[in-house]
Formats: C-alpha cells, structure tokens, sequence
C-alpha cells in the first residue's frame, strides 16, 4: 500500500509542477513539428489543389488577385505564397514549407494560450493536434488552411485573453488579423461569427 501512495504522490507533483506550464514549450513544440514534418514534405508530388496554388502564384500580383476574385478562394494565400517562391523557390518542400511555418506557429500559439491555464493540459492538446490526419495533411499541403488555422488561433486568442485578463481587445490588432483571416479562407466569416456569440 505504501509503494502506491508513493507512485501516487510522485504522479500527482510532477502532473502539478510548474515546469510543464514554462513559455519555452511553445518554442519547443513548435520547433519540433517543423522539424518533425520537414523531412516528409517532399514525399508526394503536389496534388489535389496544390497545383492551382503554385501556378496562380507564380504569376504577378493584379494577376492573382483577378484570378481569384472570380470566385474561387480569397488571394491571401496565393500572394504569400507568390512572395514565398521568390525568396525560397518552388520546389515541392519549399512551397508547402509556408504550411508548415504556419502549423508550428499555430502549434506554439494554442500551447502558449492553454498553459495559462494547465501546463499539462496543454501538452496534451498538443499530444492530440499531433495524431490529428487532418491537421497533418493541411501542415503539408500547399494551401491556405494553415494560415486560416494560425489566424483563427490568434484571432481567438486574442478575444480569450482580452475575456480572462480583463482587458481591452487590442483593436487595431484584432481588426488587421480578422481581415487577413477573411482574405485567406471564406471559412473565415464562420470563425468571426462565432466570436460574436
């Protein structure tokens, strides 16, 4: 009986040490996902709608945003990307590298947001982003929703820390970024919706 109230309160201390609530996980984190998901980017030739975004990238800014503008999806993505080609190049690995970038960051930012509240909470949710095929498949492909998921996550921050800290929204911040979430992704009027409820 002694040995398992010991394992018990060993478990229990480390499950409440402030360690796993420490700001550099989320560097941490974020850094491992990249590095983790970097050496698979070029596993797969682009497909599904990864073509359309690198051709539509390639061409110049008025062209993208006309091209765009008929319809199919906001040009955000396609001009960051268009600028992300130019620096990198558009290699399979280089154009879903911005993806990627984006998924970590999102990846760093919820760590950083839920451990306010529980470090090990937090790195579980992480642990659960992680198994997630869904997330994974749009970390690595060459389209707009991991800047829509990084937005979301920022904007949603940004209204929850405002709530819990009782203060301000930053404005200004807030109104640049719910913009770019509606020039990224038509799926960004939902996510706005919802921080009016």
């Amino acid at each position: 009986m002694a040995f398992i109230e010991k394992v018990y309160f060993y478990r229990v201390k480390l499950w409440k040490i402030k360690l796993w609530g420490h700001p550099l996980w989320a560097f941490l984190w974020a850094l491992f996902y990249f590095l983790y998901q970097w050496k698979g980017l070029n596993r797969f030739s682009l497909n599904g709608d990864e073509p359309f975004s690198v051709f539509t990238s390639q061409g110049e800014i008025g062209h993208i945003w006309s091209v765009l503008s008929q319809g199919n999806n906001p040009p955000l993505y396609e001009t960051l990307l268009h600028f992300w080609m130019k620096i990198f190049g558009n290699s399979e690995r280089a154009v879903r590298s911005l993806s990627l970038l984006a998924a970590s960051i999102t990846i760093g930012l919820v760590f950083d947001t839920l451990r306010r509240k529980n470090g090990a909470w937090a790195h579980l949710s992480i642990a659960l982003i992680f198994l997630s095929n869904y997330f994974q498949l749009h970390a690595t492909e060459a389209r707009g929703y991991s800047i829509l998921m990084m937005l979301c996550v920022i904007t949603t921050r940004m209204l929850y820390l405002s709530v819990v800290t009782n203060t301000k929204i930053p404005v200004l911040g807030y109104a640049l970024c719910s913009l770019m979430l509606l020039y990224t992704h038509f799926f960004g009027w939902w996510i706005l919706l919802t921080h009016l409820i």
